[in-house]
C-alpha cells in the first residue's frame, strides 16, 4: 500500500480546514450547542406564534435556565431574547402580561446563574415550580382564561423538558 503525501504545486487547503474544524469544534464545543438550540428554539418559537397554538409549548424557559446554570446569566438572556421574545415580537405573539411573564423568566434565569443549591434537578424544578406560581398570580390579577390549567400544563410540560434535556445538555457541555 502506498502513502501519497501532498507533493509541490497540490493543495493542503481541504485537511486544514478539517483540522481547524475539530479544533474549533473541541474549543468552542459549548458555544455550538448553545447556537444550534437558539437557532432551533427561535424557529420553533416562530411557527408556534404564527399558528398561534394557544399556549406555550416550547422549552424555551427550561433551555433558559440550563444554560443559565451552565454557561452563566449572560448565555440564559441572550437564549431568553434571542430565542423567545424576538420571534415573538416578529410574528405578534406579545399579549397584556407578556412583560410580566418575560420578568420572571429573567428573574428565574439570573437565579438559576447563581446556583444556590447543588443538586441540578432539584434546583431547576424548584425554579420551575416558582415560575409556575408566580406566572399564576399574574394570571389571576389579569384574569387570564383556564389559568389553573394552562399553570399546571406547562409546568408538568416543563418538568419533563427539563428531565429530558437536562440529561442531554449535561452529556455534552463542559
Amino acid at each position: 500500500m502506498k502513502l501519497n503525501l501532498p507533493t509541490k504545486g497540490k493543495s493542503i487547503a481541504l485537511p486544514i480546514i478539517i483540522l481547524v474544524g475539530l479544533l474549533a469544534l473541541i474549543l468552542f464545543r459549548d458555544i455550538l450547542i448553545f447556537g444550534i438550540f437558539l437557532i432551533a428554539m427561535a424557529i420553533f418559537n416562530h411557527y408556534q406564534n404564527k399558528y398561534q397554538l394557544g399556549f406555550d409549548v416550547s422549552p424555551t424557559l427550561v433551555l433558559t435556565i440550563i444554560f443559565s446554570m451552565r454557561l452563566g446569566f449572560g448565555y440564559g438572556l441572550a437564549f431568553l431574547f434571542l430565542g423567545g421574545v424576538i420571534p415573538n415580537l416578529i410574528t405578534g405573539g406579545f399579549t397584556g402580561g407578556t412583560v410580566f411573564f418575560i420578568g420572571i423568566a429573567v428573574l428565574v434565569a439570573y437565579l438559576a446563574s447563581l446556583g444556590l443549591i447543588a443538586n441540578v434537578l432539584l434546583y431547576g424544578i424548584g425554579l420551575l415550580v416558582l415560575q409556575s406560581f408566580l406566572g399564576l398570580m399574574i394570571s389571576l390579577l389579569l384574569s387570564d382564561s383556564l389559568v389553573l390549567f394552562s399553570v399546571f400544563f406547562g409546568f408538568a410540560l416543563n418538568a419533563v423538558y427539563f428531565l429530558v434535556f437536562n440529561n442531554i445538555l449535561t452529556l455534552v457541555l463542559t
